[in-house]
């Protein structure tokens, strides 16, 4: 099971239109077609935007990984997961995002990062963006295999 890919992606929603390797957490294929993900950032230099003025307050759409999780899940730094934005790309026949380095999680860091994208859906706090095909392959050339 792939939970972890690593890819270079351009987010819409990035006004500074940076290009980068990324960690993304995939929360669905959907029809094997349909790759559903959500960035992973390190907490590093993003303090105040992950923990309210209080400085131990977690910002609720978040989901820390750090002490234990991280290093059960392999992560080099304490990291977070932002559960409040998809990222959505419909793939086709002439890619295979297999190809990209990827990874499993464990089972509770899983089941806590699904429910607390449930939870910020139901809030009506999420916001879904879509990334072109054209331009993931062009980013990411090995996923392509034909």
């Amino acid at each position: 099971m792939m939970d972890i890919l690593i890819c270079r992606v351009r987010y819409p929603n990035d006004p500074s239109e940076k290009l980068l390797a990324h960690q993304q957490f995939v929360a669905d294929f959907l029809e094997e077609d349909i790759l559903v993900f959500y960035s992973v950032s390190s907490i590093f230099g993003k303090e105040e935007r992950v923990y309210k003025p209080d400085g131990k307050t977690i910002n609720d759409e978040y989901v820390l990984i750090i002490g234990t999780e991280q290093q059960q899940n392999k992560f080099s730094v304490p990291s977070f997961i932002d559960c409040s934005k998809s990222y959505k790309i419909q793939l086709d026949s002439t890619v295979s995002v297999g190809n990209l380095t990827n990874r499993s999680c464990t089972p509770t860091l899983r089941e806590s990062v699904k429910n607390k994208i449930l939870d910020m859906k139901k809030m009506g706090k999420h916001t879904e963006y879509s990334i072109s095909l054209s331009d993931f392959k062009k980013f990411n050339k090995k996923i392509s295999i034909i």
